[in-house]
């Protein structure tokens, strides 16, 4: 993976993604003024989908550096109020699907979640609301000498299966292209060959996998026991947490199970900071995923 910048200025990436993520959460009006703010334009979307009560399902946009013609996509995760989200994304992993159906040619035990896969799905069917052209049709027609893809939770699962779909379809899937990918608090996004694809992709050069070690996201579907137990030494046990909560969760595993759900490498471990204000074991996973608590991690660790 390659950025514009070298070595020593690369924390602008991260804190500027980071920072993208956080204002794709504002209203669809609220994220171009934001966007300008940081220096950027918004030059596709910001385009969303609603669910059939108006309730926020998806959103994406794309963000220009005009100094430098460097394009950031923009995922959004999930906003908590869209039910449809959680159950149809978030939670979907059940079964799993061939990311071949993006990506042609590629084996068939290449798999990712349905939730992950619908998700995607979604993403290259948002249109923008002037143009009416889609993400993919937008980037092959601009083809940017430096392209990165970002997101937080829900956007962070769905960071790499968009990266390699655009990698192939923008860039016909040249191992020089100039692209990048920053993943915050993302979960399981497929199968441990669909792991192995993308650390065949990027390679060993950039840590794109950030994640807070207090944040249980980045541990579904994969290990249960270090989800449960990453409380415990400050007293804060999970049997003791909602029984509803306890048990979606444990609903949430059995459902994944046999399906080989791993992690990629590019893992990034951001500091850690537990928060002894907070009463509850679900209250604590809240603040620690939150895209807030993200971004004031990252400013720290670069």
């Amino acid at each position: 993976m390659k950025t514009n910048l070298p070595a020593d200025q690369y924390g602008y990436y991260p804190r500027t993604a980071i920072s993208l993520c956080v204002t794709s959460y504002l209203s669809v009006a609220d994220i171009p003024a934001q966007v300008t703010a940081m220096n950027l334009e918004v030059v596709w979307g910001p385009a969303r989908k609603l669910t059939i009560f108006d309730v926020p399902y998806s959103l994406m946009f794309i963000a220009r550096n005009p100094n430098t013609g460097e394009h950031f996509v923009v995922i959004r995760g999930t906003d908590p109020i869209s039910l449809t989200s959680w159950v149809t994304e978030d939670f979907e992993v059940h079964e799993t699907l061939p990311f071949a159906t993006f990506v042609p040619g590629l084996e068939a035990d290449i798999r990712l979640s349905e939730g992950t896969f619908h998700g995607l799905e979604d993403l290259l069917s948002l249109q923008d609301p002037t143009t009416g052209k889609t993400a993919t049709e937008f980037l092959v027609e601009t083809k940017p000498d430096f392209l990165y893809v970002t997101g937080h939770s829900l956007g962070g699962t769905l960071t790499p299966p968009l990266f390699a779909y655009l990698h192939h379809h923008v860039y016909g899937g040249d191992p020089e292209a100039n692209m990048c990918m920053w993943s915050f608090a993302g979960l399981t996004s497929g199968n441990k060959n669909f792991a192995d694809y993308i650390d065949r992709l990027t390679g060993d050069s950039i840590a794109w996998r950030i994640h807070n070690p207090f944040d249980v996201a980045p541990l579904m579907f994969g290990n249960k026991h270090e989800l449960k137990d990453i409380y415990d030494k400050h007293g804060y046990q999970f049997k003791s947490m909602d029984w509803v909560v306890r048990e979606l969760i444990e609903l949430l595993f059995q459902r994944a199970e046999g399906n080989d759900y791993q992690q990629p490498g590019g893992e990034n471990v951001l500091p850690s900071h537990f928060n002894d204000e907070l009463d509850t074991w679900i209250d604590q996973a809240s603040y620690q995923h939150h895209s807030t608590t993200y971004q004031k991690l990252v400013y720290e660790a670069f």
